[in-house]
Protein backbone atom coordinates (compact mmCIF):
# COMPACT_ATOMS: atom_id res chain seq x y z
CA UNK A 1 0.00 0.00 0.00
CA UNK A 2 1.27 3.46 -0.90
CA UNK A 3 1.61 5.77 2.06
CA UNK A 4 1.78 9.57 2.00
CA UNK A 5 2.70 12.02 4.75
CA UNK A 6 1.45 15.60 4.84
CA UNK A 7 3.62 17.97 6.89
CA UNK A 8 2.08 21.31 7.85
CA UNK A 9 3.37 24.27 9.82
CA UNK A 10 0.41 26.16 11.20
CA UNK A 11 -0.51 29.13 13.37
CA UNK A 12 -2.68 27.30 15.92
CA UNK A 13 -4.13 29.65 18.49
CA UNK A 14 -5.39 28.65 21.90
CA UNK A 15 -8.57 26.63 21.61
CA UNK A 16 -8.09 25.59 17.98
CA UNK A 17 -7.54 22.06 16.75
CA UNK A 18 -4.17 21.08 15.30
CA UNK A 19 -5.52 20.21 11.84
CA UNK A 20 -6.09 23.31 9.68
CA UNK A 21 -9.19 23.51 7.51
CA UNK A 22 -7.17 23.24 4.27
CA UNK A 23 -5.49 19.99 5.35
CA UNK A 24 -8.74 18.64 6.78
CA UNK A 25 -10.45 19.22 3.44
CA UNK A 26 -7.71 17.33 1.59
CA UNK A 27 -7.87 14.43 4.04
CA UNK A 28 -11.66 14.14 3.87
CA UNK A 29 -11.59 14.24 0.05
CA UNK A 30 -8.89 11.57 -0.26
CA UNK A 31 -10.42 9.32 2.38
CA UNK A 32 -13.76 9.47 0.58
CA UNK A 33 -12.26 7.62 -2.40
CA UNK A 34 -13.19 3.88 -2.59
CA UNK A 35 -9.53 2.88 -2.94
CA UNK A 36 -8.48 4.62 0.27
CA UNK A 37 -7.22 2.09 2.81
CA UNK A 38 -6.83 -0.52 0.09
CA UNK A 39 -4.27 1.01 -2.25
CA UNK A 40 -3.13 4.13 -0.43
CA UNK A 41 -3.40 5.98 2.88
CA UNK A 42 -2.41 9.41 4.19
CA UNK A 43 -1.08 10.59 7.53
CA UNK A 44 -0.81 14.17 8.77
CA UNK A 45 2.06 15.54 10.86
CA UNK A 46 1.30 19.07 12.13
CA UNK A 47 3.59 21.57 13.83
CA UNK A 48 2.40 24.70 15.62
CA UNK A 49 4.50 27.79 14.89
CA UNK A 50 3.11 29.39 18.05
CA UNK A 51 4.50 26.62 20.24
CA UNK A 52 7.62 28.21 21.70
CA UNK A 53 8.55 25.00 23.48
CA UNK A 54 9.76 23.40 20.26
CA UNK A 55 12.57 24.40 17.93
CA UNK A 56 11.00 23.71 14.55
CA UNK A 57 14.37 24.25 12.85
CA UNK A 58 15.64 21.19 14.70
CA UNK A 59 14.44 18.74 12.06
CA UNK A 60 16.50 15.91 13.54
CA UNK A 61 14.45 16.06 16.74
CA UNK A 62 11.12 16.75 15.02
CA UNK A 63 11.42 13.71 12.74
CA UNK A 64 13.36 11.42 15.06
CA UNK A 65 10.57 8.82 15.28
CA UNK A 66 9.51 9.01 11.62
CA UNK A 67 10.62 6.29 9.21
CA UNK A 68 10.78 8.58 6.19
CA UNK A 69 11.22 6.04 3.43
CA UNK A 70 8.03 4.26 4.47
CA UNK A 71 6.28 7.05 2.59
CA UNK A 72 5.99 7.07 -1.19
CA UNK A 73 5.19 10.78 -0.98
CA UNK A 74 5.91 13.54 1.51
CA UNK A 75 3.78 16.62 0.93
CA UNK A 76 4.51 19.98 2.58
CA UNK A 77 2.07 22.88 2.85
CA UNK A 78 3.78 26.09 1.77
CA UNK A 79 2.46 29.47 2.96
CA UNK A 80 3.99 32.86 3.62
CA UNK A 81 4.25 32.17 7.36
CA UNK A 82 6.33 28.99 6.92
CA UNK A 83 8.20 29.80 3.70
CA UNK A 84 11.51 30.09 5.55
CA UNK A 85 11.29 26.43 6.66
CA UNK A 86 10.50 24.82 3.31
CA UNK A 87 13.87 24.54 1.57
CA UNK A 88 15.78 23.71 4.80
CA UNK A 89 13.24 20.93 5.43
CA UNK A 90 13.62 19.57 1.90
CA UNK A 91 17.40 19.62 2.29
CA UNK A 92 17.11 17.77 5.61
CA UNK A 93 14.84 15.10 4.09
CA UNK A 94 17.31 14.41 1.29
CA UNK A 95 20.35 14.38 3.58
CA UNK A 96 18.46 12.05 5.93
CA UNK A 97 18.10 9.61 3.04
CA UNK A 98 14.58 10.22 1.77
CA UNK A 99 14.60 9.00 -1.84
CA UNK A 100 10.93 9.28 -2.86
CA UNK A 101 8.75 12.12 -4.15
CA UNK A 102 8.39 15.47 -2.36
CA UNK A 103 5.25 17.49 -3.08
CA UNK A 104 4.64 21.19 -2.39
CA UNK A 105 1.26 22.92 -2.36
CA UNK A 106 -0.28 26.05 -0.84
CA UNK A 107 -0.52 29.72 -1.75
CA UNK A 108 3.25 30.16 -2.20
CA UNK A 109 3.06 27.53 -4.94
CA UNK A 110 -0.26 28.52 -6.49
CA UNK A 111 0.77 32.08 -7.28
CA UNK A 112 4.20 31.34 -8.71
CA UNK A 113 4.83 30.33 -12.33
CA UNK A 114 6.37 26.98 -13.25
CA UNK A 115 9.82 28.34 -14.04
CA UNK A 116 9.90 30.25 -10.76
CA UNK A 117 8.95 27.12 -8.82
CA UNK A 118 11.77 25.03 -10.26
CA UNK A 119 14.24 27.76 -9.36
CA UNK A 120 12.96 28.50 -5.87
CA UNK A 121 12.39 24.89 -4.74
CA UNK A 122 15.04 22.80 -6.56
CA UNK A 123 14.60 19.80 -4.28
CA UNK A 124 10.88 19.38 -4.97
CA UNK A 125 9.50 16.78 -7.42
CA UNK A 126 5.82 17.73 -7.73
CA UNK A 127 3.96 21.03 -7.39
CA UNK A 128 0.23 21.46 -6.76
CA UNK A 129 -1.30 24.73 -7.84
CA UNK A 130 -4.75 25.99 -6.85
CA UNK A 131 -7.12 23.86 -4.77
CA UNK A 132 -5.25 20.71 -3.86
CA UNK A 133 -7.91 18.10 -3.06
CA UNK A 134 -8.34 16.48 -6.46
CA UNK A 135 -4.72 16.99 -7.55
CA UNK A 136 -3.42 15.23 -4.45
CA UNK A 137 -5.75 12.29 -5.02
CA UNK A 138 -4.59 12.01 -8.65
CA UNK A 139 -0.98 11.94 -7.51
CA UNK A 140 -1.71 9.13 -5.07
CA UNK A 141 -3.53 7.10 -7.70
CA UNK A 142 -1.02 7.70 -10.50
CA UNK A 143 2.04 7.51 -8.25
CA UNK A 144 2.89 11.06 -9.24
CA UNK A 145 4.85 9.86 -12.23
CA UNK A 146 2.81 11.39 -15.05
CA UNK A 147 3.83 14.99 -14.51
CA UNK A 148 5.48 17.35 -12.05
CA UNK A 149 2.82 20.09 -12.03
CA UNK A 150 -0.83 19.53 -11.06
CA UNK A 151 -3.70 22.00 -11.29
CA UNK A 152 -6.86 19.86 -11.39
CA UNK A 153 -10.25 21.55 -11.32
CA UNK A 154 -12.45 20.68 -8.37
CA UNK A 155 -16.18 19.91 -8.29
CA UNK A 156 -17.32 21.65 -5.12
CA UNK A 157 -20.53 19.62 -5.12
CA UNK A 158 -18.40 16.55 -4.39
CA UNK A 159 -16.32 18.09 -1.61
CA UNK A 160 -16.89 16.22 1.68
CA UNK A 161 -16.95 18.08 4.98
CA UNK A 162 -13.79 17.64 7.08
CA UNK A 163 -15.95 18.07 10.18
CA UNK A 164 -18.72 15.63 9.26
CA UNK A 165 -16.19 12.99 8.14
CA UNK A 166 -14.07 13.39 11.28
CA UNK A 167 -10.97 14.49 9.36
CA UNK A 168 -11.01 17.42 11.79
CA UNK A 169 -12.21 15.97 15.10
CA UNK A 170 -14.37 18.12 17.37
CA UNK A 171 -14.72 17.74 21.11
CA UNK A 172 -17.79 18.89 23.02
CA UNK A 173 -17.33 22.55 23.92
CA UNK A 174 -14.56 23.02 21.33
CA UNK A 175 -13.34 26.60 21.75
CA UNK A 176 -12.72 27.69 18.17
CA UNK A 177 -12.85 26.45 14.60
CA UNK A 178 -12.52 27.84 11.07
CA UNK A 179 -15.32 27.33 8.58
CA UNK A 180 -15.93 28.13 4.92
CA UNK A 181 -19.10 28.54 2.87
CA UNK A 182 -17.33 29.71 -0.30
CA UNK A 183 -13.86 30.12 -1.79
CA UNK A 184 -12.48 32.93 -3.91
CA UNK A 185 -13.30 36.61 -4.33
CA UNK A 186 -14.58 38.58 -7.39
CA UNK A 187 -12.88 41.85 -6.42
CA UNK A 188 -9.48 42.95 -7.72
CA UNK A 189 -7.45 44.31 -4.82
CA UNK A 190 -3.90 44.22 -6.16
CA UNK A 191 -2.34 43.14 -2.84
CA UNK A 192 -4.65 40.17 -2.25
CA UNK A 193 -4.12 36.60 -3.46
CA UNK A 194 -7.81 35.64 -3.38
CA UNK A 195 -8.41 37.52 -6.63
CA UNK A 196 -6.18 35.16 -8.61
CA UNK A 197 -7.95 31.90 -7.93
CA UNK A 198 -9.39 30.78 -11.28
CA UNK A 199 -9.70 34.31 -12.61
CA UNK A 200 -11.71 35.70 -9.72
CA UNK A 201 -14.35 32.97 -9.68
CA UNK A 202 -16.20 32.31 -6.45
CA UNK A 203 -17.06 28.71 -5.60
CA UNK A 204 -19.98 28.05 -3.26
CA UNK A 205 -20.29 25.06 -0.95
CA UNK A 206 -23.53 23.07 -1.02
CA UNK A 207 -26.19 24.44 1.32
CA UNK A 208 -27.03 20.95 2.55
CA UNK A 209 -23.41 20.44 3.55
CA UNK A 210 -23.33 23.82 5.33
CA UNK A 211 -26.57 23.04 7.19
CA UNK A 212 -25.31 19.61 8.28
CA UNK A 213 -22.07 21.16 9.53
CA UNK A 214 -24.03 23.78 11.47
CA UNK A 215 -26.11 21.05 13.10
CA UNK A 216 -22.88 19.34 14.20
CA UNK A 217 -21.44 22.61 15.52
CA UNK A 218 -24.65 23.17 17.50
CA UNK A 219 -24.52 19.66 18.92
CA UNK A 220 -20.87 20.08 19.94
CA UNK A 221 -21.52 23.54 21.46
CA UNK A 222 -18.65 25.17 19.59
CA UNK A 223 -17.71 28.44 21.31
CA UNK A 224 -16.43 30.44 18.34
CA UNK A 225 -16.73 29.94 14.58
CA UNK A 226 -14.47 32.05 12.34
CA UNK A 227 -15.87 32.09 8.79
CA UNK A 228 -12.96 32.28 6.33
CA UNK A 229 -14.89 33.46 3.25
CA UNK A 230 -12.98 36.48 1.90
CA UNK A 231 -16.36 38.25 1.72
CA UNK A 232 -19.24 36.51 3.44
CA UNK A 233 -22.11 38.85 2.49
CA UNK A 234 -22.17 38.16 -1.24
CA UNK A 235 -23.85 35.61 -3.47
CA UNK A 236 -27.27 34.05 -3.03
CA UNK A 237 -26.63 31.66 -0.14
CA UNK A 238 -25.32 33.65 2.81
CA UNK A 239 -28.74 34.80 4.04
CA UNK A 240 -30.03 31.23 3.98
CA UNK A 241 -27.03 30.16 6.04
CA UNK A 242 -27.63 32.93 8.56
CA UNK A 243 -31.33 32.03 8.78
CA UNK A 244 -30.32 28.46 9.59
CA UNK A 245 -27.95 29.74 12.27
CA UNK A 246 -30.82 31.76 13.71
CA UNK A 247 -33.18 28.77 13.55
CA UNK A 248 -30.71 26.55 15.41
CA UNK A 249 -30.33 29.18 18.17
CA UNK A 250 -26.57 29.24 18.68
CA UNK A 251 -26.93 31.00 22.02
CA UNK A 252 -23.48 29.89 23.23
CA UNK A 253 -21.57 30.42 19.98
CA UNK A 254 -19.99 33.53 18.49
CA UNK A 255 -19.59 33.90 14.72
CA UNK A 256 -17.14 36.17 12.89
CA UNK A 257 -17.62 37.19 9.25
CA UNK A 258 -15.37 39.08 6.86
CA UNK A 259 -17.44 41.67 5.05
CA UNK A 260 -17.19 44.58 2.62
CA UNK A 261 -18.75 47.77 4.01
CA UNK A 262 -20.25 48.94 0.71
CA UNK A 263 -22.12 45.64 0.32
CA UNK A 264 -24.15 46.48 3.42
CA UNK A 265 -26.15 48.84 1.19
CA UNK A 266 -27.51 46.00 -0.98
CA UNK A 267 -31.27 45.44 -0.99
CA UNK A 268 -30.85 42.63 1.52
CA UNK A 269 -28.40 44.62 3.64
CA UNK A 270 -30.93 45.40 6.37
CA UNK A 271 -31.96 41.74 6.59
CA UNK A 272 -28.31 40.76 6.84
CA UNK A 273 -27.77 43.17 9.74
CA UNK A 274 -31.00 41.99 11.40
CA UNK A 275 -29.59 38.46 11.39
CA UNK A 276 -26.19 39.70 12.59
CA UNK A 277 -27.93 41.20 15.62
CA UNK A 278 -29.82 37.99 16.35
CA UNK A 279 -26.94 35.52 16.05
CA UNK A 280 -24.03 36.68 18.25
CA UNK A 281 -22.04 37.81 15.21
CA UNK A 282 -19.00 40.03 14.77
CA UNK A 283 -18.05 41.73 11.48
CA UNK A 284 -14.47 42.14 10.27
CA UNK A 285 -14.52 44.99 7.76
CA UNK A 286 -11.51 45.41 5.48
CA UNK A 287 -11.11 49.09 4.60
CA UNK A 288 -7.30 49.32 4.09
CA UNK A 289 -7.19 53.09 3.45
CA UNK A 290 -9.45 56.08 2.79
CA UNK A 291 -6.79 58.05 0.86
CA UNK A 292 -7.60 58.16 -2.91
CA UNK A 293 -3.93 58.16 -3.98
CA UNK A 294 -3.49 54.93 -2.03
CA UNK A 295 -6.71 53.01 -2.71
CA UNK A 296 -6.62 53.70 -6.45
CA UNK A 297 -3.14 52.19 -6.68
CA UNK A 298 -4.22 48.98 -4.94
CA UNK A 299 -7.48 48.79 -6.94
CA UNK A 300 -9.54 49.03 -3.76
CA UNK A 301 -11.69 52.10 -4.32
CA UNK A 302 -13.65 53.22 -1.28
CA UNK A 303 -16.79 55.33 -1.22
CA UNK A 304 -16.18 57.33 1.96
CA UNK A 305 -19.74 58.69 2.04
CA UNK A 306 -21.23 55.19 2.03
CA UNK A 307 -18.65 54.02 4.56
CA UNK A 308 -19.57 56.88 6.90
CA UNK A 309 -23.27 56.06 6.58
CA UNK A 310 -22.83 52.35 7.16
CA UNK A 311 -20.55 52.74 10.17
CA UNK A 312 -23.21 54.99 11.65
CA UNK A 313 -25.81 52.29 11.00
CA UNK A 314 -23.62 49.67 12.71
CA UNK A 315 -23.14 51.96 15.71
CA UNK A 316 -26.86 52.70 16.03
CA UNK A 317 -27.66 49.01 15.88
CA UNK A 318 -24.91 48.32 18.43
CA UNK A 319 -23.45 45.63 16.16
CA UNK A 320 -20.03 44.26 17.06
CA UNK A 321 -17.49 45.07 14.36
CA UNK A 322 -13.91 46.05 13.67
CA UNK A 323 -12.20 47.83 10.79
CA UNK A 324 -8.82 46.78 9.40
CA UNK A 325 -6.25 49.00 7.67
CA UNK A 326 -2.90 48.41 5.97
CA UNK A 327 0.31 50.36 6.45
CA UNK A 328 3.22 50.37 4.01
CA UNK A 329 1.02 50.99 0.96
CA UNK A 330 2.30 52.73 -2.19
CA UNK A 331 1.96 56.54 -1.93
CA UNK A 332 1.35 56.26 1.83
CA UNK A 333 2.97 58.48 4.45
CA UNK A 334 2.83 58.46 8.23
CA UNK A 335 0.45 61.41 7.98
CA UNK A 336 -1.91 59.72 5.51
CA UNK A 337 -1.91 56.52 7.61
CA UNK A 338 -2.99 58.52 10.63
CA UNK A 339 -5.73 60.18 8.56
CA UNK A 340 -7.22 56.78 7.76
CA UNK A 341 -7.18 55.88 11.44
CA UNK A 342 -8.73 59.19 12.45
CA UNK A 343 -11.45 58.81 9.82
CA UNK A 344 -12.53 55.47 11.29
CA UNK A 345 -12.22 56.66 14.88
CA UNK A 346 -14.31 59.75 14.18
CA UNK A 347 -17.09 57.51 12.87
CA UNK A 348 -17.31 55.79 16.25
CA UNK A 349 -15.45 52.56 15.54
CA UNK A 350 -14.25 51.04 18.81
CA UNK A 351 -11.84 48.47 17.37
CA UNK A 352 -9.29 49.13 14.63
CA UNK A 353 -6.53 46.79 13.51
CA UNK A 354 -3.69 47.65 11.14
CA UNK A 355 -1.44 45.19 9.33
CA UNK A 356 1.84 45.66 7.45
CA UNK A 357 1.75 45.26 3.67
CA UNK A 358 3.01 41.94 2.34
CA UNK A 359 3.86 41.45 -1.33
CA UNK A 360 2.25 38.07 -1.85
CA UNK A 361 3.46 35.98 -4.77
CA UNK A 362 1.48 36.34 -7.97
CA UNK A 363 -0.41 39.48 -6.99
CA UNK A 364 -0.24 42.54 -9.28
CA UNK A 365 1.46 44.54 -6.53
CA UNK A 366 4.14 41.86 -6.27
CA UNK A 367 5.05 42.41 -9.94
CA UNK A 368 4.74 46.21 -9.79
CA UNK A 369 6.77 46.77 -6.63
CA UNK A 370 9.60 48.55 -8.45
CA UNK A 371 7.19 51.23 -9.65
CA UNK A 372 6.96 52.58 -6.07
CA UNK A 373 10.36 51.32 -4.94
CA UNK A 374 8.73 48.99 -2.42
CA UNK A 375 11.47 47.37 -0.32
CA UNK A 376 10.91 44.36 1.91
CA UNK A 377 12.53 43.18 5.11
CA UNK A 378 11.94 40.19 7.32
CA UNK A 379 10.27 41.54 10.45
CA UNK A 380 8.74 39.53 13.28
CA UNK A 381 8.66 36.00 14.59
CA UNK A 382 7.80 34.09 11.40
CA UNK A 383 10.36 35.54 8.99
CA UNK A 384 7.62 37.05 6.83
CA UNK A 385 8.86 39.78 4.44
CA UNK A 386 6.89 43.03 4.76
CA UNK A 387 7.29 46.35 2.96
CA UNK A 388 9.35 48.74 5.14
CA UNK A 389 10.19 51.56 2.71
CA UNK A 390 9.05 53.12 -0.55
CA UNK A 391 9.28 56.38 -2.48
CA UNK A 392 6.98 58.05 0.10
CA UNK A 393 8.24 56.67 3.43
CA UNK A 394 11.57 55.49 4.77
CA UNK A 395 12.31 52.73 7.25
CA UNK A 396 12.18 55.04 10.29
CA UNK A 397 8.77 56.31 9.21
CA UNK A 398 7.60 52.74 8.67
CA UNK A 399 8.61 51.89 12.25
CA UNK A 400 6.64 54.93 13.38
CA UNK A 401 3.61 53.54 11.55
CA UNK A 402 4.20 50.18 13.21
CA UNK A 403 4.21 51.82 16.65
CA UNK A 404 0.94 53.57 15.82
CA UNK A 405 -0.57 50.29 14.56
CA UNK A 406 0.40 48.36 17.67
CA UNK A 407 -0.94 51.15 19.84
CA UNK A 408 -4.41 50.75 18.36
CA UNK A 409 -4.92 47.60 20.41
CA UNK A 410 -4.60 49.41 23.74
CA UNK A 411 -5.43 53.00 22.84
CA UNK A 412 -8.25 53.64 20.43
CA UNK A 413 -7.47 57.36 20.09
CA UNK A 414 -4.26 58.84 18.65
Amino acid sequence: MKKALIISYNLVREGEGETPLSIGSILSYVKNDPEYGLKFEVQHLPFNLLDNKKSLNDFETCFRNISLNDYKFIAISCFVWNENLINPLITYLRVAGYKNKIILGGSQITYANKEQLQTEYPGCDIFISNYAEKSFLEILKNEGEKKSYYNSSLDFNCLPSPYLTGAIPLEYGHKMLRWETKRGCPFKCSFCSHRNLENGRVHYMQLEKAFNELALFKQKVIKRINVLDPIFNMGNQYLEIMKEIDRLKFTNTNFTYQSKIELLTKKDGSEFLDLIEKTNAHLELGLQTIIPEEYEVIERKNNTKIIEEQLEVLNKRNISYEVSLIYGLPNQTISSFKKSIEFVQNKGCKKITAWPLMLLKGTPLFFERDKWNLKEEVIGDFNIPVVTSSTTFNKDEWFEMQVVAKGLVNNMRL
